[in-house]
């Protein structure tokens, strides 16, 4: 069902976005943002002079969109949360974060 599968998505976006509000609120030399670009990653977060930029899904997520931002604003980090397995990409500085463990974790 491809309607619920975006749904879920976007949902799931939606509880990421207020977690990182949460967390980051008021914390100095940060900010949240997002790619506004086509085929952008979901989210850029700015912490004092790095970049780490976030992907989020339903389902499993490749990292070509977190590889695009990242080359594109020259990121340091990379994040992936989606319903991959847990894993690093130590060549591209890339976390793949489980949804639960991300949901569990906060």
């Amino acid at each position: 069902m491809p309607g619920v599968k975006a749904s879920l998505g976007k949902l799931l976006e939606d509880a990421v976005a207020t977690y990182f509000k949460q967390f980051f609120y008021n914390k100095p030399s940060s900010f949240i943002t997002f790619d506004a670009a086509k085929g952008g990653a979901d989210f850029i977060i700015g912490l004092a002079n790095r970049r780490i930029i976030v992907e989020v899904g339903w389902g499993t997520k490749s990292k070509k969109q977190i590889l695009s931002t990242m080359q594109r604003i020259k990121a340091n980090y990379g994040i992936i949360i989606a319903q991959n397995r847990f894993s690093v990409d130590t060549k591209n500085n890339i976390l793949f974060l489980p949804i639960k463990d991300f949901l569990l974790g906060g």
